[in-house]
Order: structure tokens, then C-alpha cells, then sequence
């Protein structure tokens, strides 16, 4: 509503009625202004929680892929010492089993087999860790 200087208006009645519309003006203004207010807090309640939820995905997508990442290790791991006692079987077949022949059974039992690539693959995983150290944590997680 156009609102004209005081001096512009004729009657008393004009002037109640100019200033009844302006008091209904500002009091729609300031319920705009109070809903608003509460939007923008609520917004900005949610924003938080929304980042704060962000943050512990982060959190867990960064140890989901760590964990991914240490799973392939422990299996290229575990190839590398069967692949090397699997060597280690074929040097033997040609320069002869610790023992002799006599022994050439017990090395070739399956215990026995499997006991040593487990012993390679611990050694390798020991050697791994050494020359690659953890990631650096963070406090909180």
C-alpha cells in the first residue's frame, strides 16, 4: 500500500485508516520474519546433522576401504608364500630333500606342505608390515 506524508493526508479518518493498514503491514511483516527465522534455524539444525552424518559415512567408507585394502593384501600375501614354498618343492625335486630320500615323503605329506606355506606367508606378512607402516589414525575413529 502506498502510504503519503502526513501533511498529504485531508481527514482524521484517512490517517486512522492509513495507519490501521500500516500496523497490519509491519505485523504481517514481523510474522513473516518470525517464520522465516525459524525456517533458517531449522535449516541450519538439519545442515548439521546432515554434515555430521556425512562425516561418519566418510569415516566408514574410509575403513570399509582399508579394510577391502588389507583383505587383498592378506590374500596377494598368502599367494606370494604358496608361490614360493611351491620354488622352494620344485629346488628340492632337483637338488634333493633336506634328509635325503628317506625324508621325501614327510616333505611332500600335505601338513607338512601346508604348514610351510603358512610359515612363508607369516613371514611375508611380517616383512610386508615392516617396510609398510599403518595408516596414521585419527582421534574419534
Amino acid at each position: 500500500m502506498n502510504y503519503p506524508p502526513s501533511n498529504k493526508i485531508g481527514s482524521m479518518n484517512e490517517l486512522r485508516e492509513k495507519y490501521e493498514a500500516a500496523r497490519k503491514e509491519i505485523s504481517s511483516y514481523q510474522d513473516s520474519a518470525t517464520r522465516a527465522n525459524i525456517s533458517a534455524r531449522e535449516a541450519r539444525r538439519d545442515t548439521e546433522i546432515y554434515k555430521r552424518d556425512a562425516q561418519a559415512a566418510s569415516r566408514q567408507v574410509s575403513r570399509l576401504t582399508q579394510k577391502q585394502k588389507a583383505q587383498v593384501e592378506i590374500g596377494i600375501l598368502a599367494g606370494a608364500g604358496g608361490t614360493a614354498i611351491t620354488i622352494l618343492y620344485q629346488m628340492f625335486h632337483i637338488i634333493g630333500f633336506p634328509g635325503g630320500s628317506k625324508w621325501i615323503e614327510w616333505w611332500e605329506h600335505e601338513a607338512v606342505y601346508g604348514i610351510m606355506v603358512w610359515c612363508a606367508t607369516v613371514m611375508l606378512g611380517w616383512a610386508y608390515r615392516a617396510t609398510h607402516p599403518p595408516p596414521s589414525r585419527r582421534a574419534g575413529d
